[in-house]
């Protein structure tokens, strides 16, 4: 997982693209855990929105203290039709 990860490597910086009404709710009603997170583990989380995308729509990209993206071996999806 993700979010494992950032305490094995030198993230420093996260961003996240998704859909207009997920922005919106991730930086209004989890603001609070997105504080907590970023002060637990040393990074800056950066919400972007884009209303043409699918609600499903997440794009995470992680950054180290230079700039540079770091990047993450993901699993596939699940393809069990749920």
């Amino acid at each position: 997982m993700l979010l494992n990860s950032i305490h094995r490597e030198n993230v420093s910086r996260i961003t996240v693209e998704v859909h207009d009404r997920v922005a919106t709710y991730l930086n209004n009603r989890k603001r609070r855990d997105l504080i907590h997170f970023e002060e637990d583990n040393n990074v800056s989380i950066h919400i972007s929105s884009r209303a043409d995308v699918s609600p499903e729509h997440l794009m995470i990209r992680c950054f180290d203290g230079t700039g540079t993206e770091l990047k993450f071996l993901t699993s596939e999806p699940s393809k069990s039709g749920r």
